[in-house]
């Protein structure tokens, strides 16, 4: 099967992150290859001063939407409806906050998690990597690995 691409991106403050976070995807998606696209960081027009968050929806729109890609952050994020996001995917594009997750395993977790939504993985139930994290705990007690059932979606999806 050829490897597809991911484009890595980072706010300056997570770049020594973007190794460890490339190293988990490969791990977990054995189809991916990570590529490290370069330092992006937030704008201006993307941050609600009522909430002093991050829209996480703008922020998104504002990667290339024609290929896979993922943007490590560490400003606060959100989206209509939820006070706060470990991470969000829209399409092919992802991001992820280290605001909340803060800089070790549940980042990568959350980070695996979006990147799964990229690759057309959806919330599973089980105990698995693509379960929802509504919270630190759940975030924290989720597996860094998929189900079967996922791995079996994930060969058809990257067949």
């Amino acid at each position: 099967m050829p490897r597809r691409s991911l484009k890595l991106y980072w706010q300056a403050e997570c770049k020594e992150l973007i190794s460890a976070i490339a190293s988990c995807i490969e791990q977990i998606y054995p189809g991916l290859q990570a590529v490290y696209a370069g330092e992006k960081n937030p704008g201006y027009y993307e941050y609600d001063t009522a909430r002093l968050q991050y829209d996480a929806a703008y922020m998104l729109k504002n990667l290339p939407a024609e290929e896979l890609a993922l943007w490590v952050v560490s400003v606060d994020i959100f989206h209509p409806g939820h006070i706060f996001l470990y991470g969000a995917a829209m399409g092919r594009r992802a991001i992820v906050s280290t605001s909340r997750s803060g800089k070790g395993e549940q980042l990568y977790k959350e980070a695996c998690h979006e990147v799964g939504h990229v690759l057309g993985l959806e919330h599973c139930r089980r105990k698995c990597l693509m379960n929802t994290s509504r919270n630190y705990t759940q975030l924290e007690k989720k597996p860094l690995s998929l189900c079967k059932q996922c791995q079996r979606e994930l060969m058809a999806l990257m067949a």
